[in-house]
């Protein structure tokens, strides 16, 4: 004869209470736990071709500091803003490797754009009438 589901007795509820308690001392920190927050950043390349762009700038114009209105500039032509610079470098910061091949790559380029810029012209080149004659 069927008598239907069982009631939990007393005894049998308080022998599954130590494994509830325990069960729950091990999920309840993993849940209060705070999860690192994911940061979506700019790509390496972007930070470089960005850093270049604003450290050429400054070094061209011959001061410390370039006017805000021209850094805004540089920085909406590379879809970036400042935090996008800064988020980049408090990702990476933590892993000197990488961020030592970031700014090898930053003071290669600077290089090589202010040897262009220092460089002699082609033989045979004329530069254009600056008069615009």
């Amino acid at each position: 004869m069927n008598r239907g589901p069982r009631r939990p007795t007393p005894r049998r509820t308080a022998g599954a209470l130590p494994w509830i308690v325990t069960a729950g001392v091990f999920v309840a920190p993993a849940a209060c736990t705070p999860q690192p927050e994911v940061v979506d950043t700019i790509a390496a390349e972007t930070f470089v071709d960005t850093y270049v762009d604003l450290r050429m700038a400054t070094l061209l114009a011959g001061v410390d500091q370039i006017p805000l209105a021209e850094r805004d500039r540089i920085l909406a032509e590379h879809g970036v803003g400042e935090q996008d610079l800064l988020d980049f470098v408090d990702l990476r910061g933590g892993d000197p490797d990488y961020m030592h091949a970031v700014w090898d790559s930053v003071e290669a380029r600077i290089d090589r754009l202010r040897a262009e810029i220092n460089a002699p012209a082609p033989e045979g080149y004329t530069p254009p009438d600056s008069t615009g004659s």
